[in-house]
């Protein structure tokens, strides 16, 4: 009669099954809601990140514009340069001759 008072009923044992099952299932949705909420920082990330892009496009066209007008002031200044070597030249050339 011992084996029979050791042995759980079928009620009891359905009590643990379900109670495991119900611990389980809460550990499945606290894991479901960290990755949801982890989720949901990556989306944020995601957005600032995409916005940061947007500006340094933006930043670097602006620098590429900037420098392209560099670029042709210096070659304007060069070619003003070379005319007034130029005619330095030909005064210098005049005067000694």
């Amino acid at each position: 009669m011992s084996d029979a008072a050791n042995t759980p009923s079928p009620i009891e044992t359905a009590s643990r099954r379900l109670s495991r099952a119900l611990d389980a299932l809460e550990s499945a949705l606290a894991q479901r809601m960290a990755n949801g909420s982890e989720a949901e920082k990556l989306r944020g990330d995601i957005q600032n990140l995409s916005g940061d892009r947007s500006r340094l496009a933006q930043e670097l066209d602006q620098a590429l514009a900037a420098n392209s007008e560099l670029i042709a002031a210096r070659d304007e200044v060069e070619t003003r340069i070379d005319r007034a070597m130029d005619a330095i030249r030909d005064v210098l050339g005049a005067e000694s001759a």
